[in-house]
């Protein structure tokens, strides 16, 4: 079975929507079905999709795994609603040093347990990574704890913000169905 995982409603719906997924559960995290397909919502945050990778790979038979969702532009890769496939995971807090391989996109991702919002931070993190999140390396490390086969997980993000002064909450929703095609054909 292929699962698909995003952090928030708000970049989930369009797929729950288009690929006619069903909510079958919503005590632990929200869970919904569709054919041979599911799709959670993590929650914001590392540890949020950690547990929440670690909770359906544990109760269903997941196979392949895709994590999609928003992104942050750290340099000058792309513009907003751009999509990216994702080749490297790193971690922006002190205490992650793993790195990750995912495809040979030349995409490089860097999640942070806590939001890039400043344009200080964003150059900071613009040397050693493209873009940014909250939850792809949280989703990676639990899945190499589970000795989930990592070359059946993929990443892709659209790009939703560049600087401090861009609304995320206001650009997500008119930038996230730019993620249909590739959501589409990770589930067919």
């Amino acid at each position: 079975m292929k699962a698909a995982i995003f952090a928030t409603r708000l970049e989930a719906d369009f797929a729950i929507s288009a690929f006619g997924f069903k909510k079958i559960e919503s005590e632990n995290f929200e869970v919904f079905a569709a054919d041979n397909s599911l799709l959670a919502v993590s929650g914001v945050g590392m540890l949020s999709a950690a547990l929440c990778v670690q909770y359906i790979v544990r109760k269903f038979d997941i196979s392949e795994i895709l994590n999609a969702g928003a992104c942050g532009i750290l340099g000058k890769k792309g513009k907003v609603g751009d999509v990216f496939e994702i080749g490297k995971v790193v971690c922006a807090d002190d205490f992650c040093k793993d790195e990750f391989f995912l495809s040979e996109s030349p995409n490089t991702l860097v999640s942070s347990s806590r939001a890039v919002k400043k344009d200080e931070e964003r150059m900071r993190y613009a040397g050693i990574a493209d873009f940014v999140d909250m939850e792809c390396y949280g989703i990676l490390k639990s899945l190499s704890i589970l000795n989930f086969p990592l070359e059946n997980f993929s990443s892709v993000k659209v790009a939703s913000d560049f600087s401090e002064g861009c609304d995320i909450k206001k650009n997500i929703p008119l930038v996230i169905k730019n993620l249909e095609c590739a959501v589409s054909n990770f589930l067919k």
